[in-house]
């Protein structure tokens, strides 16, 4: 398929004709389709990029929202607010810990490393739910194990009953508790 350069040199070589004019025409319609695939490209990249990158108003509410919480969680004394003394604010580990992550979930640095091509949804966001998916599947007891359980604790109930049955004493201190006399 020739190019559209290749195209614009023959035309200039020739005779202007009708000819020229259809050729040319062919050459402005195949300019417009290469727009229309560059932009819908661009677009597509756009979209991708916009859906990667974390807005201003996303990073506030991360770094506003996430190290207090987590101040909280392991129940450091600048996260619970009241009679709090300076001096014990920031000094466990976990505190020096949290403190260092805040400098790094900064909104500054947030942007810095997006800049660089740091995908925190990919990096952090799709990990974090994955391992909240195991914790809540771990959690729960699989529907098949659920019911073999069950027919276990069934055998050794009749089980036990067998062995009541064969010890006479323990047979009729058995009726004795629900207010009966053995047979």
């Amino acid at each position: 398929m020739p190019t559209i350069l290749d195209k614009v040199k023959t035309l200039r070589k020739g005779k202007r004709d009708d000819g020229t004019f259809a050729n040319l025409e062919e050459i402005i319609n195949d300019l417009l389709e290469d727009r229309t695939r560059l932009i819908g490209v661009a677009n597509a990249y756009k979209t991708e990029l916009v859906s990667q990158n974390l807005t201003s108003g996303d990073i506030g509410y991360i770094t506003d929202t996430l190290i207090p919480a987590l101040r909280r969680l392991i129940g450091e004394p600048s996260a619970l607010g009241e009679g709090v003394d300076e001096s014990e604010v920031g000094t466990s580990p976990q505190g020096e810990m949290l403190d260092k992550l805040e400098e790094l979930l900064s909104p500054e640095m947030i942007k810095v490393a997006q800049l660089l091509g740091f995908n925190f949804r990919e990096a952090i966001g799709r990990p974090l739910t994955e391992l909240t998916r195991r914790a809540v599947l771990a959690r729960a007891a699989p529907e098949g194990s659920a019911k073999e359980e069950i027919a276990a604790l069934h055998i050794r109930r009749e089980t036990r009953m067998a062995d009541l049955a064969l010890d006479e004493a323990a047979y009729e201190r058995y009726f004795k508790l629900f207010g009966q006399t053995a047979p």
